[in-house]
């Protein structure tokens, strides 16, 4: 009987003949226990999070269930029940995951600042220290659109340590986030400040999808924000020591930004600075806005890449000759280091910074690194800094990228074994077309890896930002070697700029070159037709589906599967995302009628039964941007992606001026204004008109007499202005409009005052169930006679917390009407349905589902 004896020498797999099955040269797959303990660690969180009625609610519980889970793997593992003791172990790791976050997002000092703090502004007296270096926020260019010019302010965190009560001070603790108007003096890490301004907590949303800017606060144990209205009301009482490692980090970025702005022209410093320093508070919107339409956002945030990129850098800089290899990993290794701490040691760069680390520590050691055990290591560190921070999308967006390079590509695009023949067969080609060939595979495989990131993060940038972007699997492919370059010459700059000035021109000018064709690139390709689109996105329970379906079938290697089903199933994928993005059917013989929350402003949206949308009014007293923020937020929560009428109320700012945002967004049918809106050519109805012009919508007038048949049902009516408007303001000429819908009424009156407000009420009574209260409940408008004339069930006040005074909701309450204010109820919604009428405010719903810290 013969024998075959293996050569141990030999590799295992062969290669034959081209068209082989392509060879994957994945490391072979191996335990890698970090990733089961980031998993149960990551369900922890989760589930206190979520407040899983059946899971402890308190950190003592959580902290029993983890010590006894503890104590039954130790009996299991000496027993030797190798399994049940390591799903107990996982046990213990979710309890400690669970109890973590709730001490970190529940549990708060007897003496938290925070408890002090209300919705409402109050006087307060603070000594703090400064946890952060000041941003000074300069003021925005001037925008004719904004009613109140806002004012250059700076921000900063700190750390509590007194407060005033009356003469004397008591101690306090928490964190706060700072606002002083006006133009200071810089703070420093380790300054401590006596603050006179006003106390108040993160505002919570106001509007269904809104941004949780309480929440975001919250993650970062910041329950109050105080905010100093004069330079004079901020004294700094003692600067940090020169000696703290903190002010050697802060003199090290001013340095940075010193050279960046003594190499680089004016026009580049800003985005400079943002790129290589993490300071992005000098990017201007359009410049932002277009990084972000282009799915180039990254580039602009200090994320993994620009790690990645220095690690590169420093390494093939420090292995020139005059640096061993060993002196050379640890030096990139210090070197990342010193650059997270100097940018703010954002969680997406500790993530790249600590793999980095691990790759240089296995280099060194002579080991190979398991990319997902590596991953889950940085992701243990990072809810270990911050349990909070795994409930954020720019955490989500990092660990999934790197995920997907990591795990996903190897398995979708698996590198092929160069066959002998093919090489030899290339070496016989002449250079420039062996050149050429290896650049176009690498392009073609580098754009595919783009197009697989692209495809699987596309989900979550569609549900967070509501946008996707096409352009960005094009872009991000050009832009790479732009970017590379003026990211190489920009740490250099940084490195070398002060100590060779002549080295540090020549890399200033290739820097400076990079940065104007990116600059160029990116808002070109932010005006082609197709580059992105505005989108509601997915709900979190597609969201959810959609990832858990990922992950199920990535964990079977497709690679051998036929390339005709790794097609099918990214456009599987691609289309879920995108029929998850689509509006869904609105509920049958219903109507809803939304008051949106903007402030001292007015926003009311009308969705009817039969699918079509009407926006009444878009704007606020202040910035436009928020409005139109608050009003695209709700009409994405909705799903909503047409709307089929505007109707403009008058000419007043805080009417509109958050039109042009939203025309820019959604698809508008029809705009109808009030007779002579645009005969004072303002520069707001200037820019308001242009606005409309580019939209393409059509733009008639209304007055009174004019009825919009929605269907056989619904049918609204325009009772004011006259065709040939009265003497008086564009208040006194507001649209007001009747609703009518299964029995009920519904009353627009926009800021209907006098004399238009009498000629109204000269017209017969009438019996309303809901009424806009006129011009944000001004007690002007004769709240005493308007509810005697139009007799409300509901009133609602569509304004901010001032405009709710004591006599106006007296006045609407003696006609037994309830009286609802958006800037405390947040967004009203009243429902018909089968002759039924629902009212019901945002905060109130929420504050049902919500958990107090303490």
């Amino acid at each position: 009987m013969s024998r075959v004896l293996l050569d141990s020498t030999r590799p295992t797999t062969s290669t034959s003949r081209a068209g082989d099955a392509p060879l994957n040269l994945a490391p072979i797959a191996r335990y890698q226990p970090l990733v089961i303990a980031a998993v149960a660690v990551g369900a922890g969180l989760i589930a206190d999070r979520c407040s899983v009625h059946w899971l402890p609610r308190t950190f003592e519980s959580w902290w029993l269930m983890a010590v006894t889970a503890w104590i039954g793997w130790l009996l299991m593992w000496r027993s030797g029940r190798v399994t049940a003791a390591a799903i107990v172990l996982a046990i213990s790791l979710v309890a400690c995951g669970g109890a973590w976050h709730h001490l970190r997002w529940n549990l708060f000092a007897e003496d938290e600042l925070g408890r002090s703090a209300s919705n409402d502004p109050q006087p307060v007296c603070v000594e703090v220290v400064a946890t952060t270096t000041s941003q000074a926020i300069p003021m925005p260019p001037l925008d004719p659109l904004r009613s109140i010019p806002a004012r250059p302010e700076s921000r900063f965190i700190a750390a509590v340590v007194a407060a005033r009560d009356g003469q004397s001070w008591r101690p306090a603790s928490g964190r706060t986030r700072i606002v002083l108007n006006g133009s200071f003096d810089e703070i420093q890490v380790g300054d401590r400040l006596r603050l006179f301004g006003q106390l108040a907590r993160p505002a919570p949303p106001a509007n269904p999808g809104e941004f949780d800017f309480a929440e975001h606060s919250r993650a970062d144990r910041q329950l109050s924000a105080v905010r100093v209205e004069f330079p004079q009301c901020a004294q700094i009482v003692g600067r940090a020591s020169p000696w703290a490692p903190s002010s050697w980090l802060h003199e090290v970025r001013q340095r940075g930004s010193r050279l960046l702005h003594r190499y680089l022209s004016a026009n580049n410093t800003a985005l400079a600075s943002a790129l290589l320093l993490g300071q992005r508070e000098q990017i201007d919107r359009e410049t932002n806005d277009a990084f972000l339409q282009t799915g180039t956002i990254h580039i602009l945030s200090i994320s993994g890449l620009h790690v990645a990129i220095l690690a590169w850098i420093l390494f093939k800089a420090f292995r020139t000759g005059w640096m061993s290899r060993r002196a050379a990993l640890a030096a990139v290794a210090i070197v990342t280091g010193i650059y997270m701490l100097l940018t703010g040691a954002e969680p997406p760069v500790v993530r790249a910074t600590i793999l980095v680390w691990i790759v240089c520590g296995s280099i060194l050691l002579g080991r190979s690194s398991a990319g997902l055990n590596s991953l889950a290591l940085a992701a243990l560190v990072i809810v270990a800094m911050n349990p909070a921070d795994l409930f954020r999308t720019g955490v989500q967006l990092s660990f999934l990228s790197v995920g997907v390079l990591i795990w996903v590509v190897p398995k979708v695009l698996p590198l092929r074994a160069a066959n002998p023949l093919d090489r030899l067969i290339s070496a016989t080609r002449p250079l420039p077309q062996r050149i050429a060939a290896r650049f176009g595979r690498y392009l073609t495989r580098t754009f595919f890896i783009s197009a697989v990131l692209w495809l699987l993060i596309a989900p979550l940038t569609m549900a967070r930002f509501h946008m996707l972007s096409p352009a960005g699997l094009i872009l991000n492919l050009l832009l790479a070697p732009i970017v590379m370059l003026l990211m190489a010459a920009g740490f250099a700059i940084l490195i070398v700029g002060g100590l060779v000035p002549p080295l540090g021109a020549a890399l200033g000018w290739l820097c400076d070159l990079n940065l104007s064709l990116l600059n160029s690139a990116v808002q070109s390709a932010s005006h082609w037709s197709g580059s992105y689109f505005w989108t509601p996105g997915p709900s979190d329970g597609w969201l959810a589906g959609l990832y858990l379906v990922a992950v199920v079938t990535l964990a079977f290697p497709p690679a051998t599967w036929p390339a005709r089903w790794r097609v099918a199933l990214a456009c599987g994928w691609g289309g879920a995302a995108l029929l998850a993005a689509l509006p869904g059917p609105r509920e049958a013989s219903e109507l809803r009628c939304t008051f949106v929350s903007v402030g001292h402003g007015c926003a009311v949206v009308m969705e009817f039964p039969d699918g079509k949308t009407l926006l009444y009014d878009a704007g606020s007293l202040g910035s436009p941007l928020a409005a139109e923020r608050s009003i695209s937020s709700y009409l994405w929560s909705r799903r909503i992606m047409h709307l089929d009428a505007i109707i403009v109320s008058h000419a007043d700012a805080d009417h509109f001026n958050a039109l042009p945002g939203l025309l820019d967004k959604f698809n508008v049918g029809v705009i109808y204004v009030g007779p002579g809106m645009f005969e004072d050519q303002t520069p707001a109805l200037r820019a308001l008109r242009q606005s409309f012009d580019r939209s393409g919508a059509q733009l008639h007038e209304l007055f009174a007499g004019d009825r919009l048949q929605i269907d056989n049902d619904v049918s609204i009516d325009v009772l004011h202005p006259p065709q040939h408007r009265i003497a008086g303001s564009d208040n006194a000429n507001s649209i007001v409009l009747l609703l009518e819908y299964s029995g009920k009424r519904i009353l627009l009156t926009g800021d209907l005052e006098s004399p238009g407000l009498e000629a109204l009420m000269n017209e017969p009574r009438l019996d309303c169930n809901i009424v806009l209260a006129p011009h944000h409940g001004s007690s002007h408008s004769d709240p005493p006679g308007f509810a005697a004339w139009c007799l409300p069930n509901h009133v609602v006040i569509s304004g901010g917390r001032g405009d709710d005074s004591a006599s106006v909701r007296q006045a609407y309450e003696r006609r037994a009407a309830k009286v609802w204010n958006t800037a405390m109820s947040g967004a009203v919604t009243a429902r018909v349905r089968e002759g039924n009428l629902f009212v019901e405010s945002f905060r109130d719903s929420q504050r049902s589902h919500s958990a107090t810290p303490w």
